[in-house]
């Protein structure tokens, strides 16, 4: 098969693999893609696939579009008919009910590009270059890339880049928000990757800075801190900081994974040596909130009040004691418990949670109370957090002189 699918971890990972022809979309692999989308929609109906991560084989193209030999001597009609076929499994890529990430080192041109579309972030490395360049062999983009482009780059910016056919590079599209990357070269070196999977730490260069990444995986344990992730995280933290290396935490969890066995392990004990490293670091710290920040790991993932000298958050984010069912259930039990209708009660029960999220679900409290630098969009979060670190490269602090503090061990 020109297509492969793995299953790993939860992840399902598309490789269009036929380098010689730059992973070029043909009639059959059209089909084989369509077959595979099956696969993927019965692994996520059966809880085990979560993401999706689309690649090309080669270290030439993500995918050169569609296979140009097949165009030749086809009429007006089979071409309509290879342009819906197309449509059709574009759509359901898009449609797909988990994230997906088409990763993109190479060419993205026509049907390539629009594949990427489909997916829900497109990460690029800066040998990236895309475009839409049917327009030169009078054709205009069938796979529903006409219509999601718009909604990444504007209506005026997407007319200009498929009637003109140019190619973009890594940085003008990550500019228009057309790459969502944050790493150079998307080079990402992770460590102990096998031991605690709940948590993410790794070096990477933003911008040619050298950082200390440390985030969530809510894929395994919802993201929360147990034990064994907090004991990782914080001493990956005081590695960077011996070395001075700069930190950005990315944050999505649900607090403080709870149970008898954490309890007895020792959870608070083990839990306090995260926030002991990241109060003890004087390196500059960056901050990301992407979705859910909850209770007391909401603390632990560098807030400000443990020193970050910036926290960015995304319109999505989530920062609170608790998530929202359990926090109304609290708040509105005796306005509930006072309803006997079932049916009214759950009516009930809806319109509350509804009007806390609006209210407090959200990162505009924490921004306006200054724990938030800024909200911003996911696809400002490379330039942002770049800018942040060039601010703060320089930063000193004095602390008092004493020989080092007291972990808590």
């Amino acid at each position: 098969m020109s297509i492969e699918l793995s299953i790993r971890d939860q992840l399902g990972f598309v490789r269009l693999d036929r380098p010689e022809a730059l992973n070029a979309l043909s009639f059959a692999i059209l089909d084989q893609l369509g077959a595979i989308i099956d696969q993927i929609e019965a692994g996520i109906e059966a809880g085990q696939v979560r993401g999706v991560i689309f690649t090309g084989a080669g270290n030439k193209a993500f995918c050169a579009g569609a296979d140009i030999t097949e165009l030749i001597g086809r009429s007006t009609l089979q071409e309509h008919a290879g342009a819906g076929i197309g449509q059709a499994v574009f759509s359901r890529i898009a449609a797909l009910p988990v994230p997906t990430v088409s990763v993109i080192h190479g060419y993205a041109f026509g049907g390539g590009l629009e594949l990427a579309l489909a997916c829900n972030f497109r990460i690029g490395t800066a040998k990236a270059k895309m475009g839409l360049p049917e327009v030169k062999l009078g054709l205009i983009p069938g796979y529903g890339g006409t219509q999601r482009l718009p909604r990444l780059v504007g209506e005026g910016r997407a007319l200009e880049i498929i009637m003109s056919g140019r190619t973009i590079d890594a940085s003008e599209a990550e500019r228009i928000g057309l790459l969502n990357r944050l790493v150079d070269d998307g080079d990402f070196f992770e460590v102990q990757m096998e031991w605690a999977k709940n948590i993410v730490i790794g070096f990477a260069r933003i911008q040619g800075i050298v950082v200390g990444i440390v985030g969530n995986q809510p894929m395994v344990k919802a993201g929360t801190l147990d034990i064994d992730a907090s004991d990782k995280g914080a001493r990956f933290i005081r590695f960077c900081n011996i070395f001075n290396i700069p930190l950005v935490t990315l944050v999505d969890t649900g607090g403080f994974l709870p149970g008898k066995a954490q309890e007895r392990g020792g959870i608070i004990r083990h839990g306090a040596k995260m926030l002991f490293a990241y109060a003890s670091t004087t390196v500059p710290k960056i901050t990301v909130i992407m979705r859910k920040s909850y209770g007391g790991a909401y603390i632990a993932m560098c807030s400000k009040e443990l020193g970050a000298d910036a926290v960015f958050a995304w319109p999505t984010a989530e920062i609170a004691v608790m998530g929202a069912e359990g926090a109304s259930n609290i708040l509105y039990k005796g306005e509930l418990d006072k309803i006997t209708d079932p049916a009214a009660k759950a009516a009930r029960r809806t319109e509350l949670l509804a009007e806390y999220r609006e209210q407090f679900s959200n990162p505009y409290q924490a921004a306006g109370i200054g724990s938030v630098t800024d909200v911003i969009e996911p696809s400002e979060t490379r330039a942002v957090v770049a800018r942040a670190l060039r601010n703060t490269l320089t930063k000193r602090e004095v602390r008092p002189p004493k020989k080092h503090g007291n972990i808590p061990l």
